[in-house]
Parts: C-alpha cells; sequence; structure tokens
C-alpha cells in the first residue's frame, strides 16, 4: 500500500489528476493501467509543447519526446489540445507580437 501512495503522490504532481481519485482506483487494476497510460501521453505532450515553442519542427520534436510516428501523433495531439501543433505556434507567435 504505500508503494501506491508514492505512485498516487508523485503521479498527481506531475498531471492534472488528483491524488485521492487515483487513491480510490487501487481495487481497479484495469483504470490503474489507462490512468498510467494518459498520464504518460499528457506529459509527453507538455514536453512537445515547451520543445515546439523554443524550436524545432513539429514532426522532429514528435520524435524526441518519444512517439513513433507523427500521423498517429497529431491525431492523438489534436484530439487532446482541441488545435494542431501548427495552430499552436501559430497563436504563440501571434499572441507575443501583440503584447
Amino acid at each position: 500500500m504505500i508503494w501506491y501512495l508514492f505512485l498516487a503522490t508523485a503521479l498527481a504532481a506531475s498531471s492534472m489528476v488528483g491524488k485521492q481519485w487515483l487513491i480510490s482506483l487501487r481495487r481497479e487494476p484495469g483504470r490503474i493501467a489507462i490512468v498510467l497510460v494518459w498520464c504518460m501521453v499528457y506529459r509527453r505532450i507538455q514536453v512537445f509543447n515547451t520543445m515546439l515553442l523554443q524550436g524545432g519542427t513539429a514532426e522532429e520534436n514528435c520524435y524526441k519526446v518519444g512517439f513513433q510516428n507523427y500521423s498517429n501523433f497529431y491525431r492523438l495531439y489534436k484530439k487532446h489540445m482541441g488545435i494542431s501543433p501548427s495552430q499552436l505556434k501559430k497563436e504563440t507567435k501571434t499572441s507575443f507580437r501583440t503584447i
């Protein structure tokens, strides 16, 4: 049980998932696996966003954060973020110019 509390605390700190919610899943191993995968994907997308805004192409950065196929990554990114990587880059550049 102690390892699970440590894991829940670490995941809650690095994602948008609440610690108590993670603790409540301890009796459902299938759901825990899904949450872990989601947390890893979310974290990779966060790192991708940072790298994209620092420079480089979307395709290069996609491979750097561990995705194997840009097409699959693009669909996943658009589903989770609601915009494409190129739109994020354009909107960020535009918002910096208007300040």
